[in-house]
């Protein structure tokens, strides 16, 4: 084998790990926008907060409501 026909090899197998690597990506980011995003313990494990949670910092108050009757 040449050297053309081993560069033209090696190129032939990492753009082919480069495509696999794609699809994969992709199919995970459909994946999770469609179904796996809706889990709250997939978005706690994986550290993806959603914006309508009170910072850990900034304590949240609830004010008890008293029934008079």
């Amino acid at each position: 084998m040449d050297f053309q026909e081993t560069l033209s090899l090696t190129i032939t197998v990492l753009a082919s790990f480069l495509i696999v690597i794609i699809i994969i990506l992709l199919g995970w980011y459909i994946i999770w926008k469609a179904l796996l995003s809706k889990f709250s313990l997939l978005r706690e494990l994986l550290g993806v907060g959603n914006g309508d949670q009170p910072a850990d910092n900034q304590p949240q108050i609830r004010a008890k409501k008293v029934r008079r009757d």
